[in-house]
C-alpha cells in the first residue's frame, strides 16, 4: 500500500483521534482500578454504604428480614414492591445530575419497619439484579462519573433506614 496515499487520506486524522480516545479511555479505566482497588478514592459515605450492604445484621441485606423466626416479621407486599422498584428505576437517570433525589428519598420514608426495607432489597436484587443501595447510590456508570443520588440524599437514606423499627412482632 502506498504510504502517501494514507497520509492524503481524510480519514487518518479521525482515527488517529478516535484511538487517541480509546487509549485515553483504557488508561482512565486502569488508573481508576488501581485507585479503587487501594481505597483511595472512597468517600466516607461510600464506605458507610459498602458496610451497610456486606453486613448481614441490618436491613439492607436481603437476608435480614430471615432471621427472625418467632413473631410475626413485618415485610413489603409484591405490589409495593413492585411499585417502588419502578419508582427507583424511573428516577436514576441516565444522565449526569437528573437523578429524582426527593422521589427515591419518598420510597424509603413509606417504609415503617426495616425487615420491609430488607424484603425489598431482596426483590429489587431479583428484579434488577444489582443490590438496591449500590443502584441509588450509583446508579449508571457514565465515563467519569456516576448517575445515582447525591451524598445528602444517600446519608438521609441511610439514616431513615437505621431508625426504623425492627418489624419483628412478637
Amino acid at each position: 500500500m502506498n504510504l502517501k496515499k494514507i497520509q492524503d487520506s481524510p480519514i487518518l486524522p479521525l482515527v488517529l483521534i478516535g484511538g487517541t480516545g480509546v487509549a485515553l479511555y483504557f488508561v482512565y479505566k486502569a488508573v481508576r482500578g488501581t485507585t479503587d482497588l487501594f481505597d483511595i478514592t472512597k468517600s466516607k459515605a461510600d464506605k458507610e454504604a459498602i458496610k451497610e450492604i456486606v453486613d448481614n445484621d441490618n436491613a439492607w441485606s436481603i437476608n435480614y428480614w430471615r432471621k427472625f423466626t418467632k413473631g410475626k416479621v413485618m415485610i413489603t407486599t409484591m405490589a409495593d414492591k413492585e411499585k417502588y422498584r419502578k419508582i427507583i428505576v424511573d428516577s436514576v437517570s441516565r444522565i449526569p445530575f437528573q437523578t429524582n433525589n426527593s422521589k427515591i428519598l419518598s420510597v424509603f420514608k413509606a417504609f415503617k419497619y426495616k425487615t420491609q426495607v430488607s424484603s425489598f432489597a431482596e426483590y429489587f436484587l431479583q428484579k434488577e439484579k444489582v443490590d438496591l443501595l449500590t443502584y441509588i447510590k450509583y446508579g449508571y456508570s457514565f465515563f467519569w462519573t456516576n448517575t445515582g443520588i447525591d451524598d445528602t440524599t444517600s446519608r438521609a437514606i441511610i439514616s431513615i433506614v437505621n431508625n426504623l423499627p425492627t418489624g419483628n412482632i412478637k
